[in-house]
């Protein structure tokens, strides 16, 4: 039965591991969409690139894009802040039933 749970606690972490990570990384996205969309209010113009080339986009489609994208990642965020909950909480319930097991 421990090798089990050892086995099974080393699942949980590894897709804890697993959700933090993808969490920092849109934070980061949320982040850097947060700059782009205060650099657009500060200009005229903006581009974007497409493959190899820069193109010229209008800013209120752009703002728009990088809001939907922003809204995405947030959801995003939120869902993987309640897996990393509950794997947690499964985490320390496995660790105590191996610490009562000792």
């Amino acid at each position: 039965m421990t090798n089990d749970q050892v086995e099974q606690l080393r699942v949980v972490e590894e897709g804890l591991s697993a959700a933090v990570q993808q969490k920092q990384l849109y934070q980061k996205q949320v982040v850097e969409i947060e700059h782009a969309l205060e650099e657009l209010k500060e200009t005229n113009e903006a581009h974007v690139i497409v493959g190899s080339v820069m193109i010229q986009k209008d800013i209120t489609s752009l703002s728009k894009e990088l809001e939907e994208k922003k809204k995405m990642y947030t959801l995003r965020i939120t869902t993987l802040q309640k897996k990393e909950d509950e794997l947690t909480l499964q985490a320390q319930e496995i660790q105590s039933s191996l610490l009562q097991e000792d």
